[in-house]
C-alpha cells in the first residue's frame, strides 16, 4: 500500500509534467502563431505589368529584433525606368526611413536607383534607373514594428551589373548588306568560356545581353548561307553600357578566268591596242560588277573572283565584255566555268602592185626584143617573187603582183622590182616602171637623125607661126 504522502508526491508530479507540458504546448502554439504572423506574404500589385520573379515576404530578423524586410527581385531582360509596383504592408508594420534609402553601387560604381513612395497601408517601388544600365535588380525594403521597438538599418538595393553587346555583321564588300542567318558564339577571354551564342537576323544584327564586365572574342560558330566565316574580333564589355561591334563576313566567290588570242599574224600591220579593258557582268544585270585592264604584260589574261549566291542564295550566271578594238571582230568562247576565250581576228592589208616594161627600139624594128622577161618583185630590198612578162594583145608589157602585204611589223613596206638582164638593151627602172633600150651604133645614129628630123620639124612648125609667107618662100627656094 503506497502512504498518503507518497499519493501526494506523485499527484504532484503528474500535475508539474502535466502544466509543464501544457506551458510547452502554450509557447509552442504562441511561437508558431508568431512565426506565421511573421511569415506573411504579400503578393506584389504589378502595376506596371513589370515580371517579377519573386514574390514578397515579411521576415523577422534571426537575432529576434522587430525589424522587418520586404524581399523581391526583378527580371533585367524586362524591366525599364518607369517600371513600379506596389506592396501592401502587413497590420501591425510601417516603413522606416523611407527618405533614406540607400543603393548600393556595383563594382564598376555605377549605382542604380528606386524610388519608395509610403501611402498608407501601401508602398510604391519605382525604377528610376534600369534599362541602359541592365541590372538584375534583388533588394530589400526595412520596415519597423508599429509599436516601436528596436530600431533597425535603412533598406538597401543591391545587384550586378551588366553589359549589353550589339553586334553587326555586314558583307565585306558591301557594308550596306547585312549578313542574315551566321551563328555567332561569344567567349570569354580569360577562360575561353561560352558566354552567350546570337544569330544574326534578317539585317545582319544580333544582340546580346547580360554579358559581365570583362575581355571577349566574337568568333563565327556557323557561316551564313554563301558567305565564309567572319574572322574572329575582340571586345571589352563594361558593365551597364551597351557595346557596339562592327565584324565583316567574306562573302564565298568564283574565279571566273579570261584569256585573249590574237589572230592578226602577230600584229602584222600595227594596229594591236597596248590594253583592253574588260567588265564583268551578271546575267541580266547592266550594273558592272568588276572590271579589270590586260595587256601583253599580262599574258593577255585576267581573272575576275566574283560573289557566288545572290541576296537570295541562288548562284550568279556571269559573263564578260570588252571595250570596242577599232579593226578587229571579236568571237567569244567558253564559259564562266572553265573561262572564256576572246579571240580577236583581223585580216592584215594587202596591196597591188603594178609593173609596167617599155621598150625604146623603134618598135623592134631589128628584131632584136626578147618575146619574154622576167620581173622580179622586191620587199624593202629583198626578193619575194617573180613572174613572166610578155605582150598583151594590145602589144602592152605589163604584170600585177597581187595581194601583197601592205604593212610588215606595222611599217609600211617598199616594194620595188628588177628584170633579168637583156642582150642588146640598157635596161633603166623608176620604182615598178621598167624602161628597156636598144644599144647597138645603128640604133644611135638612127635615134639621133630621128631626133634632128623632129627637131627641124620643131623649128619649120615655129617659123611658119611667126613668119608665114616668109617660112613658104624660103622652103620653096630650098627645093629648086
Amino acid at each position: 500500500m503506497y502512504s498518503e504522502r507518497e499519493i501526494m508526491k506523485t499527484k504532484r508530479s503528474i500535475q508539474t509534467k502535466w502544466l509543464i507540458t501544457v506551458v510547452v504546448a502554450l509557447m509552442t502554439v504562441m511561437l508558431v502563431s508568431l512565426f506565421c504572423l511573421m511569415r506573411v506574404y504579400a503578393e506584389p500589385d504589378n502595376q506596371s505589368n513589370q515580371d517579377l520573379t519573386h514574390a514578397v515576404a515579411v521576415e523577422q530578423k534571426k537575432d529576434g529584433s522587430s525589424d522587418y524586410k520586404v524581399i523581391f527581385k526583378v527580371n533585367s531582360d524586362t524591366a525599364k525606368a518607369g517600371d513600379y509596383f506596389t506592396i501592401t504592408l502587413p497590420d501591425g508594420l510601417t516603413i522606416k526611413n523611407q527618405d533614406r534609402l540607400n543603393l548600393t553601387p556595383s563594382s564598376d560604381d555605377k549605382t542604380p536607383s528606386a524610388s519608395v513612395k509610403v501611402e498608407g497601408k501601401t508602398v510604391t517601388v519605382t525604377l528610376t534607373d534600369y534599362a541602359a544600365s541592365h541590372y538584375d535588380l534583388s533588394g530589400s525594403l526595412t520596415f519597423k514594428n508599429a509599436q516601436g521597438g528596436d530600431p533597425s538599418t535603412e533598406g538597401t538595393l543591391s545587384g550586378t551589373a551588366y553589359g549589353t553587346l550589339s553586334i553587326q555583321d555586314a558583307a565585306s564588300d558591301d557594308d550596306s548588306l547585312g549578313v542574315s542567318g551566321a551563328q555567332l558564339v561569344i567567349k570569354n577571354k580569360n577562360d575561353g568560356s561560352v558566354a552567350a551564342t546570337v544569330k544574326t537576323d534578317s539585317s545582319g544584327k544580333a544582340e546580346a545581353n547580360r554579358l559581365k564586365a570583362g575581355d571577349y572574342t566574337v568568333e563565327t560558330q556557323t557561316a551564313a548561307a554563301g558567305y565564309e566565316k567572319s574572322e574572329a574580333a575582340d571586345v571589352t564589355i563594361t558593365s551597364g553600357e551597351a557595346q557596339t561591334l562592327k565584324i565583316t563576313s567574306e562573302p564565298e566567290k568564283v574565279e571566273i578566268k579570261v584569256n585573249q588570242i590574237w589572230d592578226d599574224n602577230d600584229d602584222q600591220d600595227g594596229v594591236r591596242p597596248k590594253t583592253i579593258k574588260l567588265t564583268l557582268y551578271a546575267e541580266g544585270s547592266e550594273a558592272p560588277v568588276d572590271e579589270a585592264t590586260v595587256s601583253a604584260d599580262a599574258g593577255w589574261a585576267t581573272a575576275f573572283n566574283a560573289r557566288k549566291y545572290d541576296a537570295d542564295g541562288k548562284a550568279i550566271r556571269y559573263t564578260v565584255k570588252e571595250s570596242r578594238v577599232t579593226d578587229y571582230e571579236l568571237s567569244q568562247m567558253g564559259s564562266m566555268n572553265g573561262g572564256f576565250l576572246l579571240i580577236h581576228k583581223h585580216t592584215p592589208e594587202t596591196v597591188d602592185i603594178p609593173v609596167r616594161v617599155t621598150w625604146t627600139d623603134h618598135n623592134n624594128r631589128y628584131d632584136d626584143r626578147p618575146t619574154a622577161v622576167v620581173v622580179t618583185l622586191l620587199k624593202n630590198g629583198e626578193p619575194v617573187d617573180s613572174q613572166i612578162v610578155i605582150a598583151n594583145a594590145s602589144g602592152q608589157w605589163k604584170t600585177m603582183f597581187e595581194g601583197v602585204d601592205e604593212y610588215e611589223k606595222g611599217q609600211k613596206i617598199q616594194y620595188t622590182v628588177t628584170e633579168n638582164k637583156l642582150k642588146g638593151y640598157t635596161t633603166k627602172i623608176d620604182g615598178t616602171k621598167i624602161s628597156n633600150r636598144l644599144k647597138t651604133e645603128a640604133q644611135d645614129q638612127m635615134m639621133a637623125a630621128e631626133a634632128k628630123r623632129q627637131q627641124q620639124s620643131i623649128t619649120f612648125l615655129k617659123a611658119m607661126v611667126r613668119h608665114p609667107i616668109q617660112t613658104i618662100w624660103s622652103w620653096l627656094k630650098s627645093l629648086f
